[in-house]
């Protein structure tokens, strides 16, 4: 590998180091992603070229994307969570249902009682679904749907 690839190489895992950071998961995902880089390194090579030149590793990298991305839709989708924790509470601190229609299958309501009893949507969906049996889920969906306030916005 020529110097300026392997300089360029080690600066772009240092950057995927410091972004993931502590997360979890975090040094397998880094070494999933140099074990890629090599296999990609390693069909670049033939009898013709023996060196990992600078072009191919800045090819790579540019498929791979800043490292930054990996990181950032997580951080967005907490800080959405959060914020939409936040305005479920009123003045006086109480917390208060309101439809997701941006997490909504059909109505928001399974999406907002999950972010109202802070659960995954997909627990309450099932939940939903062994309702179905009982007969009330339908008319019980629709009432809640007409009832509950939509909310205007989960950021």
């Amino acid at each position: 590998m020529e110097e300026d690839a392997y300089e360029l190489l080690q600066d772009y895992i240092d950057r995927l180091t410091a972004a993931l950071g502590t997360e979890e998961g975090s040094q397998e995902i880094i070494e999933d992603i140099e074990l890629r880089i090599a296999e990609i390194c390693t069909s670049k090579l033939s009898d013709s070229k023996s060196v990992v030149e600078l072009v191919d590793i800045e090819e790579i990298l540019k498929t791979l994307g800043d490292p930054s991305d990996y990181v950032e839709h997580d951080a967005t989708e907490s800080a959405q969570s959060e914020t939409y924790t936040q305005s479920a509470t009123n003045e006086r601190g109480e917390k208060r249902l309101f439809r997701d229609p941006e997490s909504a299958m059909l109505g928001g309501v399974c999406a907002g009682f999950a972010n109202y009893f802070s659960i995954d949507v997909v627990i309450m969906r099932v939940i939903f679904i062994l309702l179905l049996f009982t007969g009330i889920a339908i008319p019980l969906y629709i009432i809640l749907w007409i009832i509950v306030p939509k909310a205007e916005s989960t950021i």
